[in-house]
């Protein structure tokens, strides 16, 4: 039978533990949300003649969620243009209000915006 004092000093450690495990847990929601705070939401036309020109998907535009425009533009060049050259950019919009996008196309076809990576289309979505 464990006496009175180390009785107090087992409740006190595995208080002490919860403790420590509540600030862990509370620490890394702070990291996720900071990391979410400090992300940008890019939409990217690109100029093209024909459709063909671009990789697949990309002829309404490509919309990205990065840490700042070279971020972006790191994000397309690996993952849509496979680390190739980048199509000719046409217009971009940072901070870009999604419900202003193509509502028949785009909106019904794509992914969070709240995470890093390719949102849209959906082909090239691979969140970091």
């Amino acid at each position: 039978m464990v006496g009175w004092p180390l009785r107090a000093i087992l409740r006190q450690a595995q208080d002490d533990r919860q403790f420590l495990l509540a600030l862990v847990a509370n620490e890394r929601k702070m990291k996720y949300y900071k990391t979410c705070l400090m992300l940008i939401r890019y939409w990217f036309e690109f100029q093209y003649n024909h459709y063909s020109e671009l990789p697949i998907g990309l002829d309404l535009g490509c919309g990205v969620t990065a840490y700042n425009y070279d971020d972006a533009i790191f994000l397309l060049r690996k993952e849509v243009f496979k680390d190739g050259d980048i199509a000719i950019i046409k217009k971009v919009i940072e901070n870009v209000d999604v419900s202003t996008l193509d509502a028949g196309h785009v909106l019904p076809n794509m992914l969070p915006t709240s995470l890093r990576g390719i949102w849209y289309p959906f082909g090239y979505s691979v969140f970091k």
